[in-house]
């Protein structure tokens, strides 16, 4: 059976320490964005892994290999989960980042490097890579608005809007595609 585990939803917790540029640059994600709290051992992909989320700030460390996320990022939730259904571990991030594009933007689309936005990063647990993370898919600008991000064991996302309405998503062949009631996706899993 494929396991997805949400490492979130304690939210709220204050991490400490001193006020920082990061402290300024949260008062511009909007108030109803919750950034989950997560201080745990997990298995990913046979591999003994320690994660923690705090205050959008996500580290992963395993006995020889390191990840934390970038700093201009806020991190809301951390999912380890099968996204692409490989049978293989992928860690999906919810992510606060200002733009909706990295450096390599379609050069039809205006991107507000200025303002917030949320974003689903999907990556590939690889062994071989210091960091663990290898990136197969980094959205642009989320087309909904996310309060929470689940997976279930079948790789579908599901992601509650701030009016509690929930989309679902799943990994096609390159990105993620909105399932919708009428579509046959979960009988062909």
């Amino acid at each position: 059976m494929i396991k997805a585990v949400l490492l979130s939803v304690l939210g709220g917790a204050v991490c400490g320490g001193a006020v920082t540029k990061r402290d300024s640059m949260r008062r511009d994600i909007p108030r109803w964005a919750v950034l989950s709290q997560q201080d745990g051992m997990y298995d990913i992909c046979g591999e003994s892994v320690r994660i923690s989320l705090c205050d959008g700030v996500l580290e992963m460390s395993s006995d020889t290999g390191a990840y934390t996320s970038d700093e201009e990022w806020f991190v809301a939730d951390c999912i380890i989960a099968d996204i692409d259904r490989d049978g293989a571990d992928n860690v999906l991030l919810h992510v606060w980042k200002k733009g909706s594009y990295g450096p390599y933007q379609p050069f039809w689309e205006e991107d507000d490097k200025d303002e917030f936005s949320e974003h689903l990063f999907i990556y590939q647990w690889d062994k071989e890579r210091a960091s663990r993370l290898r990136p197969i898919w980094m959205s642009s600008r989320m087309p909904v608005t996310g309060k929470k991000v689940e997976a279930d064991d079948r790789g579908v996302i599901s992601v509650t809007s701030t009016d509690n309405t929930v989309s679902r998503w799943y990994w096609g062949t390159w990105g993620l595609v909105r399932l919708d009631e009428s579509s046959t996706y979960s009988q062909t899993v």
